[in-house]
């Protein structure tokens, strides 16, 4: 994220350091770098989807630039929660595969049906 060229990394940090005074957070500032963690963070919290995190102010050829790396067990969770239920579904089509009776071929068929016939028209 591009930064004005007048705003310096506490200007910067001091309009975020709402975002970090909650509950269950703490946070670490050093130079052009902020560092926070998350414990126990409540729904309302802002970044309560986030458990912890590095944002730097760099240094590059178009200015200044925010960088940010944040780390997320929830959304985490959303990416992998499909492949839970993909792999259930793979099982229960392997199960359904195994324990389904054996397909009879017609000529298997025929000779049942002509044994059935014959029975009935003996009674």
């Amino acid at each position: 994220m591009p930064l004005r060229p007048e705003q310096s990394s506490d200007d910067v940090f001091g309009k975020l350091d709402p975002l970090f005074d909650q509950s269950g957070t703490s946070h670490r500032q050093t130079d052009d770098t902020l560092t926070f963690r998350k414990k126990d963070q409540v729904a309302q919290d802002k970044m309560s989807v986030f458990d912890g995190g590095i944002l730097q102010i760099r240094k590059d050829a178009v200015g200044a630039v925010l960088h940010y790396q944040l780390t997320s067990k929830a959304l985490l969770f959303c990416f992998l929660a499909p492949l839970l239920f993909l792999g259930v579904a793979k099982l229960t089509i392997a199960i359904g595969n195994v324990e389904k009776p054996p397909v009879e071929t017609t000529d298997t068929a025929n000779k049942a049906g002509k044994k059935i016939g014959s029975c009935r028209s003996i009674l």
